[in-house]
């Protein structure tokens, strides 16, 4: 998968877990406000806070600050841009770099993600993990 399909799904996600939070909240308002509908002065009162809820989610929207949804947008098409350049310049496909990433902090890591031992110029070599400078690390 391309870093730029990765950053894209991690924004969608990322907005369908605050989507999903906010409607799991006025669910459970409507079932307390159900159960509260069963008297009538317990109903008043759940429909007065309803109301109350509604008028301050207007007004916090009503007072979001635009800077904030500018640095949001900005962010996300900078994240964007910067995955195209990063993977037109990497050596390897993203997941081979990803795990090289991994695997250049010590010999037990580019085991477990499948690149040990590694020769130079492959992914997982690292000129510290080579002991013996022989251009193979973590051949031990």
């Amino acid at each position: 998968m391309a870093i730029a399909e990765a950053a894209a799904i991690g924004a969608l996600l990322v907005t369908s877990l605050v989507l999903l939070g906010s409607l799991a909240g006025s669910v459970m308002a409507s079932i307390l406000d159900a159960r509260a509908a069963k008297t009538p002065h317990v109903a008043a009162l759940a429909a007065f806070r309803a109301r109350q809820r509604r008028e301050a989610r207007l007004e916090r929207r009503r007072h979001r600050p635009l800077w904030r949804d500018a640095l949001i947008l900005l962010s996300g098409a900078a994240l964007g841009y910067g995955a195209t350049v990063a993977e037109e310049r990497l050596p390897w496909p993203a997941m081979v770099t990803l795990r090289h990433t991994v695997a250049v902090l010590d010999c037990r890591a580019a085991a477990l993600v499948g690149l040990a031992p590694a020769r130079t110029g492959a992914p997982g070599y690292a000129a510290r993990l080579d002991a013996d400078g022989n251009g193979l690390s973590c051949e031990g």
